[in-house]
């Protein structure tokens, strides 16, 4: 007497651009078991306990700051403003004394429009060789307040607001309400954060700096390194 079922084993499996991918899942019914082979997708939005689908998370992709892109209002000769921008510690920025009134800027440029949220800022480390200088050991041109403005073009700007001031071991790195920030008069590495902003410039205005144990303006700013943390803008897709 024939079987009613002859038992039989089938499995399907493909190839895909990320490799190969297969699931098996066997079924039993009157004794027999059939395979079926079903392919593995990519990881898809999961729906949450209210029913609706969960997006992936996507990881944003860095933004390069253009290293051989910086202005500044003023330099010293062998300070450039591309000094900033190197990711070399041991080489600064310095701009030259200004005059009562005057600004001292620094602008750097990242390599496309991205969103940015902090700045890096390492006044220059090494110390003055000015015999003339009250103290010619000191750190000259520490950055004690200033302003960052965004821009998407490089000519239109905004400024940026402020939220806090990381790595400040003085106590007086401090975001404030004018949209400002101060910080204490040392050479340590500051990280400076505000609220997120889309740009492809951002620019330093120092408003105050100390030097040689003058807390007042002195007029001449340093920075060994002002590096933006920029990511690609990710796109907000709408719910439907």
């Amino acid at each position: 007497m024939k079987k009613l079922f002859d038992k039989q084993n089938k499995y399907g499996i493909r190839k895909l651009s990320i490799g190969v991918c297969s699931a098996v899942i066997g079924l039993s019914l009157l004794g027999a078991q059939t395979a079926y082979a079903t392919e593995a997708s990519e990881p898809s939005s999961q729906p949450n306990s209210a029913g609706a689908a969960t997006p992936a998370v996507e990881t944003p992709e860095p933004v390069m700051v253009d290293s051989a892109y910086a202005e500044a209002s003023s330099s010293k000769e062998n300070a450039p403003a591309t000094n900033a921008v190197d990711a070399d510690i041991n080489t600064y920025w310095e701009s030259a004394p200004t005059g009562d009134g005057e600004a001292t800027t620094l602008t750097v440029k990242m390599s496309e429009v991205a969103t940015v949220d902090k700045v890096t800022y390492t006044p220059r480390q090494v110390t003055t060789q000015d015999p003339s200088s009250p103290n010619p050991k000191h750190h000259a041109g520490l950055l004690t307040k200033g302003q960052i403005d965004y821009s998407l073009n490089g000519t239109d700007w905004e400024p940026v607001a402020p939220t806090r001031i990381d790595g400040d071991s003085t106590g007086r790195g401090v975001a404030n309400e004018d949209k400002t920030f101060s910080l204490g008069a040392n050479n340590n590495t500051r990280v400076i954060n505000f609220q997120p902003v889309k740009a492809q410039y951002l620019r330093l205005t120092a408003l105050e700096s100390w030097a040689n144990n003058l807390p007042a303006r002195s007029g001449v700013v340093t920075a060994a390194q002002f590096i933006p943390s920029c990511v690609k803008p990710i796109e907000e897709t709408p719910q439907v």
